[in-house]
């Protein structure tokens, strides 16, 4: 989890407990703890700690997923009205039944976000996409609408505030 994301985070609380909107700013936090707690029990190779502990260093589909979308509900009250997100799961999926590598989805979500739809002029959308292509294989898709990947690389080599990844 990027420190600069953290402060970001408890500064829009902040904004919202100091703007006495007592009931968003509880809301989020609920959501922070959680984010929190999600990203935790991910660093951890063994497992989670938590009610689904298998020990095979997978989590279920629907807990990737409820993680995830603490996350960009952070990224939008960060950036306001910046983008929108759409999940969209195909029926043949069963996000329960489902087990995937932990922390798997959010380093491409945060890519797009970061490096495609801050960058672009106007509202941008976001579109996560899970289908199930045979009994074996699961595709997920994840997009945005944004400034696209060669025009992100030069924004990126040109910078004179580059960040230095810890992932």
């Amino acid at each position: 989890m990027n420190p600069h994301f953290i402060f970001n985070a408890l500064a829009s609380l902040q904004t919202m407990i100091l703007s006495v909107n007592m009931e968003k700013a509880n809301d989020y936090l609920v959501k922070l703890a959680n984010l929190i707690r999600g990203f935790l029990e991910a660093s951890v190779s063994t497992g989670f700690s938590g009610s689904w502990k298998k020990g095979n260093g997978e989590i279920p589909l629907s807990e990737e997923l409820e993680i995830l979308g603490n996350y960009i509900s952070f990224q939008q009250l960060i950036y306001p009205d910046r983008f929108e997100y759409i999940t969209e799961i195909d029926p043949l999926v069963d996000p329960a039944r489902l087990t995937i590598p932990p922390m798997l989805l959010q380093p491409f979500v945060e890519n797009a976000i970061r490096h495609g739809l801050l960058p672009k002029k106007g509202k941008g959308i976001l579109n996560i996409s899970i289908k199930q292509t045979d009994s074996k294989v699961l595709t997920v898709r994840i997009a945005d609408d944004g400034i696209g990947i060669e025009k992100a690389g030069k924004k990126i080599q040109d910078s004179p505030f580059r960040y230095v990844s810890r992932g």
